[in-house]
């Protein structure tokens, strides 16, 4: 399912033209979301998870791909 949600993603990405238009995004406000998200996964695992970092740190990117990179990044890490 997964992995369904992201092929989806990256094919509207492409029918867009390949570049989604880029605004300010709160990067740490994303990585919060996503730990928050994926902390009853992690507990089922045995693993601690959270997000320990700046309160604010704003980044020019698309918020849906960002939350997407994120997410890949603490499941793999999970």
């Amino acid at each position: 399912e997964r992995v369904l949600a992201q092929l989806l993603l990256l094919a509207r990405v492409q029918a867009a033209g390949g570049r989604p238009p880029l605004g300010p995004v709160d990067l740490s406000r994303a990585a919060r979301d996503v730990a928050a998200d994926l902390i009853p996964e992690a507990l089922a695992r045995g693993q601690d998870l959270g997000f320990d970092g700046p309160e604010s740190v704003m980044v020019l990117a698309d918020p849906v791909l960002l939350g997407e990179l994120i997410r890949n990044l603490a499941d793999n890490a999970i």
